[in-house]
């Protein structure tokens, strides 16, 4: 593999009832070009709302649901974000280092009512160039399954 630059995702999830989801497609047709998440950041569209958000960021849209499933193989990252009097206080993210994305990238959250204006959120992803075999790895795994 090798590593070049750095590319950002960013954007604002609506306040949703049932989960806001966003599908951010990264697939630029080449399928030995791919991203590795290296952070994400989530915060409140307004500083004086406060609440809880738990966020999943997946590789396809079946495997993006909550809650947050570190079983489920299509799920990468997994943001918890306590937003109190001191916003990002309790956040926390986790993503797993042994994926890249190749086609797809879908972001649910689960923010609630008190974050009438949505959340924001900024994924920096690095660029990752593939093999042929790497690539079909890859998006093996994308399709949540597993590998022996």
């Amino acid at each position: 593999m090798k590593y070049s630059c750095v590319r950002t995702l960013r954007g604002n999830i609506p306040q949703s009832a049932t989960g806001a989801r966003v599908t951010l497609v990264v697939d630029d047709g080449r399928l030995t070009n791919g991203l590795r998440i290296t952070s994400i950041r989530m915060w409140p569209a307004r500083a004086s709302q406060v609440g809880d958000c738990t966020a999943v960021l997946a590789t396809d849209g079946r495997a993006a649901v909550t809650p947050m499933d570190s079983s489920n193989n299509g799920q990468i990252a997994w943001v918890y974000a306590c937003f109190n009097t001191s916003p990002g206080a309790g956040f926390e993210t986790i993503i797993d280092p042994n994926h890249i994305v190749v086609q797809e990238l879908v972001l649910i959250a689960d923010i609630g009512a008190n974050f009438a204006d949505g959340i924001n959120y900024l994924i920096t992803l690095e660029p990752v160039e593939l093999t042929d075999s790497e690539s079909a790895v890859v998006q093996i795994k994308a399709r949540q399954q597993n590998l022996v």
